[in-house]
């Protein structure tokens, strides 16, 4: 009888141990891609391409971006939208999915705003490094954001190009 309370005591510290160590994992996870989170863009003339960065459940990284237009009173309109309406009241998932070290994300991203009428998307690897922190007094932080289109099986007929910027500088706004 002593012996089965001793396995009993000794299971239920160990699965509290394990408890403890998986929420430890998950903020550390969290504070690593915090500097990623928020909303970050890039204007070229009247444009702005928008990129929302968020965490998921499990502490990654996952987002939407956007296009805008604005017009001469500054009012903006949307070109597209990753986030977009696919039926039925639901709307596309998170189109970015990734982690990162803390300056340099590492992740998976589907253009789904492709103006192409055989295919629905195109993926690609999506790579975003800070490279200003916007320590500085009147600095915002700055990223370069670079995609690659992921090579895989495909029919020759297969023109699919990238629809969103896949080498610019983005500057966090919020």
């Amino acid at each position: 009888m002593r012996l089965f309370i001793t396995t009993i005591i000794f299971l239920l510290i160990s699965c509290g141990a394990s408890t403890n160590v998986k929420a430890q994992t998950k903020t550390v996870s969290q504070n690593i891609n915090t500097p990623f989170v928020g909303t970050w863009e890039w204007e070229n003339g009247n444009q702005i391409f928008r990129i929302q960065l968020f965490l998921d459940e499990d502490g990654d990284i996952g987002g939407h971006y956007s296009l805008l237009q604005t017009n001469s009173n500054g009012i903006p309109t949307v070109i597209y939208k990753s986030n977009k309406d696919i039926g039925h009241g639901l709307t596309y998932g998170s189109v970015i999915y990734g982690s990162s070290n803390g300056t340099l994300l590492k992740a998976g991203i589907d253009d789904n705003t492709i103006n192409n009428p055989n295919y629905t998307h195109i993926s690609g690897s999506l790579t975003m490094e800070i490279i200003n922190t916007g320590n500085c007094i009147g600095c915002s932080p700055t990223a370069t954001w670079k995609i690659k289109e992921k090579k895989d099986l495909r029919l020759e007929t297969d023109d699919r190009t990238f629809n969103i910027p896949t080498d610019i500088i983005l500057t966090k706004v919020h």
